[in-house]
């Protein structure tokens, strides 16, 4: 039988924005709205994503975790057809000194985002079918 054709994951950014900035800590919370185009749920195992402002990159991070082998991975989501979800993430960057510009944008709210990743899922269940990758890029 041939493979069951997956509509890509939509991936949009529904919120990204400063939450403290300190002279040694920045905290931002990234909020990213997910929706499953297909007619049955997917099992989104993880969005890994690199954030970048102005172009340079500030720091890498995923959500979630992709199984290894068969190890059976219970840190997923589950995104149900035509009914978006909000999946967020708490970073914390340290002040490294190095990065004065970062710093400032950070504390002015002038940043200029910029979010690339990839999404990792799969149809219903875990083991049917392969894997399926989704990039995204985003800008706020």
């Amino acid at each position: 039988p041939a493979p069951i054709a997956v509509i890509p994951l939509q991936i949009e950014l529904a919120n990204l924005s400063v939450v403290e900035v300190t002279d040694e800590q920045a905290t931002i919370q990234i909020d990213f709205r997910v929706t499953d185009l297909n007619y049955k749920s997917i099992i989104l195992q993880m969005i890994k994503y690199e954030l970048y402002e102005d172009g340079k990159r500030v720091t890498t991070e995923e959500i979630g975790q992709r199984p290894e082998g068969m190890v059976d991975v219970s840190n997923y989501f589950t995104i149900l057809s035509n009914s978006p979800q909000v999946i967020g993430d708490t970073i914390t960057i340290k002040n490294t000194g190095n990065t004065p510009e970062l710093w400032s944008a950070l504390a002015n709210n002038t940043a200029k985002w910029t979010v690339k990743g990839e999404a990792y899922y799969n149809l219903s269940s875990m083991t049917s079918g392969q894997e399926n990758i989704t990039p995204f890029e985003l800008t706020r």
